[in-house]
């Protein structure tokens, strides 16, 4: 029967311990002890449960302690970025916190300068954007306002282009010029060029060479046949080509193109002349 009542005693004793309030202050100070036995484990137990989900901590220089043993504890355990993440917390409530050099180790001292120095640089960084963008945003504020003040409006001349069906019956690329089909019209232009010329010139060298058409068959005729098929095959290539690039601009025919360009400026000058006043009246638009 005593043996039921002291279990059950130590049970209520359990209950009312888990029922009272935790004292973070007291977790804290177990924490450090803990860190004093390098029990980095139980710092973090300790620790841990006072800043995550919430804050229990009521004090900024609790907090910064609390971080800083969880920090270490993180460090000294290969927990490089959990203890990064506690280095940044701190800085973040006292951008000039540090270490003590006399008292914490000089590995970890350099750790927490080094993330400083980042964390420091990281925020000029952010600053001096942020100036940028302002100096941007005033430059294009000043701008609209001179602007603005000044009436200043842009005249557009526009002009509109009428194209021709006939142009585009002519060979040699003009159909395709008028189109704006720049390298089609070139193409055209230079291969119509040159197999014309080279049945022109055909045709020239068989007339001066063979006049009215005679040769001697056994010297002469494998050069005139020769001349006469080239002839040939180049002006029925022009043709072909002609028709081919007459029938390509009239399937891609452009009838009208419209085509813009700041207006210039526009003074008219008149005569003022009544109500007892002489002079000269400018208008103008610019």
């Amino acid at each position: 029967m005593a043996r039921y009542v002291t279990i059950l005693a130590l049970v209520a004793a359990s209950s009312v311990a888990a029922a009272l309030p935790r004292d973070p202050m007291a977790d804290l100070a177990e924490g450090k002890q803990a860190y004093l036995r390098h029990d980095y484990g139980e710092v973090e137990a300790r620790l841990r449960p006072l800043l995550y989900p919430t804050v229990e901590l009521s004090s900024e220089e609790a907090v910064i302690e609390a971080r800083r043993l969880l920090a270490l504890s993180c460090f000294f355990q290969k927990k490089m970025p959990e203890a990064r993440n506690e280095v940044i917390s701190i800085l973040a409530i006292k951008p000039t916190y540090e270490l003590n050099r006399y008292v914490d180790p000089p590995v970890a001292v350099s750790f927490f300068a080094n993330i400083r120095k980042e964390q420091d640089q990281r925020l000029a960084d952010i600053r001096r954007r942020e100036m940028e963008d302002e100096e941007e945003r005033r430059r294009l504020a000043d701008e609209e306002r001179r602007r603005l003040a000044a009436g200043n409006h842009v005249l557009v001349e526009k002009t509109i282009e009428r194209h021709s069906r006939a142009l585009a019956m002519l060979p040699f690329g003009i159909g395709q010029w008028q189109n704006g089909a720049r390298k089609k019209a070139i193409f055209f232009a230079t291969s119509e060029l040159v197999l014309g010329a080279l049945s022109l010139s055909m045709w020239i060298t068989t007339a001066v060479r063979f006049p009215d058409g005679r040769y001697d068959p056994i010297n002469d005729g494998t050069l005139a046949h020769g001349l006469y098929y080239t002839q040939v095959s180049s002006g029925a290539a022009f043709w072909a080509l002609c028709v081919a690039g007459i029938i390509e601009a009239q399937i891609n025919y452009v009838p009208d193109v419209v085509r813009t360009r700041p207006a210039a400026a526009a003074v008219t000058v008149a005569p003022m002349l009544g109500g007892g006043t002489y002079g000269l009246a400018v208008q103008g638009a610019f």
